[in-house]
This record gives structure tokens, sequence and C-alpha cells, in this order.
């Protein structure tokens, strides 16, 4: 995997491309923009205001911190917000103090690497309420670059004090200059909506990758990647109704590459969803490639299935085979040397164990594997 140095630099190279073209107005950090804003920010921010995104950095770290959460009294937190507020330089103290002492400490958490956390604005954002300006009048300062003020607080700004208006730094104060500002045209995909458990949360798609090798650390790799990532996704969903579908009940042209149809769809047309024939995975020899992690859901399933016969699933019934051929194996797996198969379901079962959460689970020598690493943990000590 890049480091975060290499993947910094992908970044800035194709966020300058952006700012020049246009598609991105301006460049900033999620803890500049959120968790430390300007001076002569108003708004008051809390942790509600972060883009909440599953699996991120930031949700866990306050799950975290909530949970380390000490018993102090309110005014000890009261005196702790207090000097929050005077080194933000603001006197009000609207909103929740627990929710203010959250921010305060994401902020101490993210300041070493917020170069990392990098946030671009596809629209001008008010630097006093921190609201995108969609539409209406847009107040840009003459002097200040992407200083922008909604029609809202320019009309506050202009009724107060004079010592208090743009910039507040300095004694000579900055003039503005009004704009319209075009209403965003609506955007119609006109493209289908496509699911994948793949693209469920960044986590899965991360885990997808390593499974099967795909690497961006070149313009190359990064092609072959994306060109494959794009294949499963057209190859995994339904040519009809464009739904995630079951690989082993899945029907295929045998003419069309990637021309395949879900088995409900397939119930309710049949032979009409398409000009060519149609023939099912489990009938046909070419069965599309199953990953790792479909074969670690497909042992537990084949552990709790007592009628392979009529089960539909074509990876369980591989599985008992495969289970049937360890026990009567000769060769066997010999040190990751010896017979195949032997290897690939040892494989299957260690990678089970090390996930399986289970005490009472039904795969074959789970709770075996589950106890040897145990006691080969305990026999290792702790790691200083």
């Amino acid at each position: 995997m890049p480091k975060s140095d290499k993947l910094r630099s992908w970044y800035q190279n194709l966020i300058k491309k952006a700012l020049k073209e246009g598609v991105v107005v301006e460049r900033n950090t999620l803890y500049d923009f959120f968790l430390q804003p300007a001076n002569e920010c108003k708004a008051n921010m809390s942790a509600a205001c972060l883009p909440y995104c599953e699996n991120d950095f930031w949700p866990g770290e306050a799950e975290k911190l909530l949970e380390k959460k000490d018993d102090n009294t309110s005014q000890k937190k009261e005196t702790q917000v207090g000097r929050l507020l005077r080194v933000a330089k603001r006197d009000d103290r609207k909103g929740n103090l627990e929710d203010m002492l959250l921010v305060h400490k994401l902020g101490e958490r993210m300041r070493t690497m917020k170069e990392d956390f990098i946030m671009l604005c596809l629209q001008q954002f008010c630097k006093h309420c921190h609201q995108p300006i969609v539409s209406g009048k847009c107040w840009v300062c003459t002097s200040c670059k992407n200083f922008h003020l909604c029609d809202k607080c320019h009309a506050e700004e202009q009724n107060t004090a004079p010592k208090d208006r743009h910039p507040a730094t300095t004694k000579q104060k900055h003039a503005f200059q009004r704009r319209e500002v075009e209403p965003l045209p609506e955007t119609d995909d006109g493209d289908p909506t496509m699911e994948s458990k793949y693209f469920d949360s960044r986590i899965d798609f991360l885990k997808h990758c390593q499974d099967n090798q795909y690497q961006f650390d070149t313009l190359r790799r990064a092609k072959h990647s994306t060109m494959m990532i794009l294949y499963l996704l057209h190859d995994s969903a339904c040519s009809a109704c464009h739904h995630a579908m079951d690989q082993c009940l899945a029907w295929r042209c045998l003419v069309c590459l990637g021309c395949n149809f879900c088995d409900p769809c397939y119930k309710r047309s049949g032979q009409s969803l398409h000009i060519h024939e149609l023939r099912q995975t489990g009938n046909n020899k070419t069965v599309h490639k199953d990953t790792l992690q479909d074969y670690f859901e497909a042992l537990v399933h084949a552990s709790r299935c007592f009628d392979p016969r009529n089960c539909s699933s074509q990876i369980c019934i591989t599985l008992k085979k495969l289970f049937f051929h360890g026990v009567r194996c000769e060769i066997r797996a010999r040190n990751w040397g010896g017979c195949k198969k032997c290897v690939f379901m040892w494989k299957l079962l260690l990678g089970h164990s090390r996930d399986c959460i289970h005490a009472e689970c039904l795969v074959p020598r789970c709770r075996d594997i589950k106890a040897y690493i145990t006691e080969k943990n305990k026999l290792a000590g702790p790691v200083l």
C-alpha cells in the first residue's frame, strides 16, 4: 500500500487540476474548516456539523473519547469550555458543553495529521455562518482571497461597530463587492443505480482490493485495477434490474460478455430477457470466480446445511466435497507443500477461525484452532 506522503502528492496533483478547471472552488482541511475555524467564524461548530462517512477516522475517535469520558463536575466542564472560548476569541456559550469539549479533543487528535484530511469545497461558503452559498446574492472581499459572505451575514456585518468589521485584526477595513450567484443546474444521472456488497463501506472495498491484489501505486496498475473493479461491478449486477445478484443463481449469456440476469428476473420474463440463450451459472462450467469472503460466508452456511442435494448454493456443495476429500486424502497439507485441495481447505479454516467470535461455532476444527491460537499467544507473552 502506498504511504501517506505518496497518497497526498497524488491528491494534490488532482486538486490542482480541479482548481484550474473550476470544478473545485477552494481547498481546505477538515481541521481548519470545522475543528479550528478562523477567528471571524460566528457559527457554533459541533460534532454534528462534521461530514460523516461510515468507518471513517473521526467517528471512531469520537466513540473512543466518549467511552473514556471522565466524571468531571459541571463546574469543571464550564471552566474548560470557558478556556476554549477565550482561546477561540468567542464569548458566547451557546450549545452543549460536552459537545464543545468533544470537538476540542477531536481537534487535538487530528492537529498533527490535519494535512491528511483534505476537504474540497465545490461551492463557496460564508465565512461567518459556514453555510454554502447556493443562490442569491454573494458579497466578496476585494482584498482577501476566497472570503465570501452571504446576504444575511453581510447585512449583520454592516450593522456592527466599525472596529468589529472585516478584517477584525487590522484598523483598515476591506470593502465588499456584490455578486449574483447562479443556482446550480439539476443533475439527473441517466445511469441506473448499481448495488454491490464490495462498495458498502471503505473497509469492504479495501479488503476486496487486498484479496484480489488490486494496487494503485503506479498508473499502469491503477488502470488495470480500476478496469477490474468496474468489470466486477457490472458483472455482479443484474443487467435488467441492476441490483446485486447471487452468483450461484445467475443466468448468463454465452455470447455477450457481461450480460447477466438474476434469478427473479429470469423467472419473471424467461428467455425473453435476451436475444441469445441464457444458462444458469450452476449448470455452466465457466463458473464465476468467487472471492475469499464468499468462501468464508459459504463455510458457515455449509456447516449448518444438512441437505446438500437440495441446496441451491454451488459453493456449499463444493465445500462439502472439499471436506470429504480432506478426510480421505493421504497426502494432506504437509506444511503447505502437499495436496493443493487440503492446503486451500486449511487456509479457509484458519482465516475463518481468526475472525470467528462464536464460542459454539459449528465450522469443523474452528474451536480447536481458536484454542491453539490462544495457547500460542499465552506462550509468546505480552508484547513490550
